[in-house]
C-alpha cells in the first residue's frame, strides 16, 4: 500500500492506495501520526482503497479521539461502495463524518455546515438458521445447546413487543394473499425473518455443550441456566443421581445469578463441580445468598457442591471432552475455554475485548480458535462502540469476529452476549450486515458461517 500524506492550508490529506489490512494498518497508523503532528484537521481521501477490515478502522477512529480531544476535526471522503458498507456495518459512520469528494468535505472541516452522506446498510434482516451435523457422522461429536444468549442484564419481551410483531406478521400475511387453505407454518418459515416470526430470547449467559458423556457440561451461570436444571429435572427425573460440570467464564452477576435457583443444587445425591480459574468463586457465590441480598443461605443446597481451581493454558479431561481454559482481556479477568472431543472443537469466549492494534495478542487469540469448528463469540457492541465510548468495556463486536474467526480458519461464528438494548429486529438487521461483511473480506476463501445464538438455538458439531 502506498500513502501520500498533503498540506492544504489547515487541512492534512491522508490518501492511501491499496488494501487496508493486517498488514497494512501500522503504515495508515504512521501516516495518520505524522498528519496529527501538522496541528491541523485531517481529511482522509478513500478514493483508491478497495478494501479496509477492522484493523484499518481502529486507526482512523484512533485519529478521530485524538483530534476529537484537542477540538480538530476529521472526515473521510471517496469510499468506494464495499467500503463504504463495512463502515456502515461497522457503525464508523455514526462517528465521523463521510462525504462523497474533497470538495463536500472541505467546509465542513474549514467549520462550514455540510451534511452527512453515509448510507443505509444493505438488505433485509436475516435468518438465524439452525446448524447442520456433520453429514459424515450419525452422532455429533459435540452439540452446543444455547440457554441464555444476552449480555449484562436478562431481558424480556414486553406486551408491546409481542404487539408489534404480531401486528407485523399480520400485515405480512395479507400483503401475500395468506388463505386458510395455505400452509401457516411454511409462510411463517420462509417469508419471515427470524426476529419476528420468534425471539432471540431474554436469558442471560448460559450455555451447554452435550458431549454424549452422562455427566453435563455447562458454561456460565447466568438466569439461563434456571431452565437448563429444570430441563435436566423434566428429562432424567429428581431421582436419578447426576453430575454437574459447571464452567464459569467470570464472576460477574450476570453470569451467575441463577445459581440461587438452579433445582439440581437442591437435590441430595447429585454432584455439582464448579470449574474456574478465579480462586474467589466460592466466595462469589456464596456472596450472592447473603443478608441483605437474597433471602435463603448457601447451605440450603443439600447436593454434593465443590469448587475446583483452573490454571489457564492447562487441559483438563471432563465429561468425555477436554476442556482448555484461556485468559481474556476483561475488569476482573475474564477466561474462555476451548472444549475438543473426537477431532472437533468448539470455543466459549465471552466478556472479551480484542485490542486488534496489538498484534501479539490478536496472534495469540488466533492460536486458540485455531481448527475450532464454532465460536460462541461476544459481539455485545458495534466496532465503532469498541473503539470509542465503550472501549475498555470488556466487549467486542462482530466484525472483530469475523476478522479473527477468518484468521484461525473458523468454520461457524455464532454471535453471543447481545446487548440488552437491541430488540429482535435490531439482531437480524446484525446478523444481515455480519453475513456481508464477512462475504465481502471473503475473497478466495471458504464462506464462514455466521449464526446469531438464541435461546434454544440447537448446533451439532
Amino acid at each position: 500500500m502506498n500513502i501520500t500524506v498533503t498540506r492544504r492550508g489547515t487541512i492534512t490529506v491522508v490518501t492511501p492506495e491499496g488494501r487496508v489490512d493486517q498488514d497494512s494498518a501500522p503504515m495508515l497508523d504512521a501516516a495518520l501520526a505524522e498528519a496529527e503532528a501538522d496541528g491541523g484537521h485531517i481529511l482522509v481521501d478513500l478514493h483508491a482503497v478497495p478494501y479496509a477490515s477492522s484493523m484499518g478502522l481502529r486507526a482512523i477512529v484512533a485519529c478521530f479521539k485524538t483530534l476529537h480531544a484537542d477540538g480538530r476535526r476529521i472526515a473521510l471522503c471517496g469510499l468506494a461502495d464495499l467500503v463504504a458498507e463495512v463502515f456502515e456495518i461497522a457503525g464508523i459512520n455514526r462517528v465521523l463524518r463521510v462525504f462523497p469528494d474533497r470538495a463536500e468535505a472541505m467546509p465542513y472541516l474549514i467549520g462550514e455546515d455540510a451534511s452527512d452522506t453515509a448510507r443505509p446498510a444493505p438488505g433485509d434482516p436475516g435468518d438465524a438458521p439452525d446448524g447442520d451435523a456433520p453429514a459424515d457422522r450419525t452422532e455429533p461429536a459435540l452439540r452446543v445447546v444455547f440457554w441464555g444468549t444476552r449480555g449484562s442484564l436478562p431481558t424480556a419481551l414486553n406486551a408491546q413487543g409481542v404487539r408489534g410483531k404480531v401486528r407485523a406478521a399480520v400485515a405480512a400475511a395479507v400483503r401475500a394473499g395468506l388463505t386458510p387453505a395455505d400452509d401457516l407454518d411454511a409462510f411463517l418459515d420462509t417469508r419471515l425473518p427470524f426476529g419476528l416470526r420468534g425471539t432471540y430470547g431474554g436469558e442471560s449467559s448460559c450455555v451447554q455443550v452435550d458431549t454424549g458423556h452422562a455427566e453435563s457440561l455447562l458454561f456460565d451461570l447466568g438466569s439461563g441456566a434456571r431452565r437448563f436444571g429444570l430441563d435436566c429435572l423434566a428429562r432424567h427425573g429428581a431421582r436419578t443421581p447426576r453430575t454437574y460440570n459447571i464452567f464459569l467464564s467470570h464472576l460477574h452477576w450476570d453470569h451467575i445469578l441463577a445459581f440461587p435457583f438452579f433445582a439440581p443444587a437442591f437435590i441430595p445425591g447429585n454432584r455439582i463441580r464448579i470449574h474456574g480459574c478465579h480462586e474467589t468463586m466460592e466466595m462469589a457465590l456464596r456472596r450472592q445468598q447473603e443478608q441483605p441480598s437474597f433471602p435463603v443461605d448457601f447451605s440450603v443446597f443439600k447436593a454434593d457442591i465443590a469448587f475446583i481451581t483452573l490454571t489457564p493454558d492447562e487441559p483438563v479431561p471432563v465429561a468425555g471432552a477436554t476442556v482448555t481454559p484461556f485468559r481474556q482481556l476483561h475488569d476482573g479477568e475474564s477466561f474462555g475455554y476451548r472444549v475438543d472431543r473426537d477431532g472437533r472443537s468448539v470455543v466459549y469466549s465471552t466478556d472479551s475485548e480484542h485490542k486488534m492494534a496489538d498484534k501479539a495478542e490478536v496472534d495469540g487469540f488466533v492460536r486458540r480458535l485455531a481448527g475450532a469448528h464454532t465460536v460462541v463469540f461476544d459481539a455485545m457492541y458495534s466496532l465503532a462502540d469498541t473503539f470509542s465510548l465503550k472501549e475498555d468495556w470488556g466487549h467486542s463486536s462482530n466484525v472483530i469476529g469475523v476478522d479473527l474467526c477468518r484468521m484461525a480458519g473458523v468454520s461457524r461464528l455464532v454471535l453471543f452476549h447481545h446487548e440488552p438494548m437491541h430488540d429482535d429486529a435490531t439482531l437480524d438487521r446484525i446478523l444481515d450486515q455480519t453475513r456481508r461483511y464477512e462475504e465481502i473480506n471473503r475473497g478466495g476463501g471458504r464462506p464462514l458461517q455466521v449464526v446469531t445464538a438464541h435461546d434454544g438455538l440447537v448446533l451439532d458439531i
